[in-house]
């Protein structure tokens, strides 16, 4: 009988092992020369780990491994639809981006301001999906997942959006009933 050693092979514990990264954790002002283990998608163990407990090694010394990186001002309410992954994002550490900054938002768009918004959108070079797929922003995520959005989405109502919902686009103030 001819044995087949692999049918005894033990299952490593971790996919990939990062050894000797320069590790910025956030907790302190100072690189610490670490390994991280990472299991599936998830990072399970950060410090001294055995390379003989992960399926493939990384050579990380001389390279920073740090947490991903917050793009708190954006205006990239629509670039899940011009770039899908958004992997131009993800290959500079972003891993959350904050949209919807300077009074104009993706969402709310809704009824009589729809088009109007949509305008203001496209005259800024922005290409949008036609017809808009989405009214509310719960909605308009649903769509940025659908396309495969990579990042962390924060989003900020724009005071425009609100503004526009309420009087339209209207150059005039607002009387206190729209207020």
């Amino acid at each position: 009988m001819i044995c087949d050693s692999s049918a005894f092979a033990q299952e490593k514990p971790y996919n990939f092992l990062i050894k000797d990264a320069l590790v910025f954790d956030g907790e302190s002002s100072k690189f610490r020369e670490q390994d991280i283990a990472i299991a599936g998608d998830r990072i399970v163990q950060v410090g001294q780990v055995p390379a003989e407990d992960a399926e493939e090694i990384i050579e990380g010394e001389g390279l920073v491994a740090a947490p991903g990186f917050i793009d708190i001002h954006t205006h990239s309410d629509f670039n899940p639809f011009v770039y899908p992954n958004l992997g131009n994002k993800i290959l500079q550490g972003v891993t959350t981006e904050v949209v919807g900054n300077c009074g104009m938002s993706a969402a709310p768009d809704k009824d009589r301001h729809r088009d109007e918004i949509g305008k203001v959108w496209t005259r800024e070079g922005v290409q949008i999906p036609s017809p808009i797929p989405w009214e509310s922003f719960g909605e308009y995520a649903n769509e940025a997942e659908v396309q495969g959005l990579e990042t962390n989405l924060a989003g900020l109502v724009g005071h425009g959006n609100l503004r526009s919902a309420v009087m339209g686009m209207e150059p005039r103030k607002a009387s206190p009933e729209e207020i």
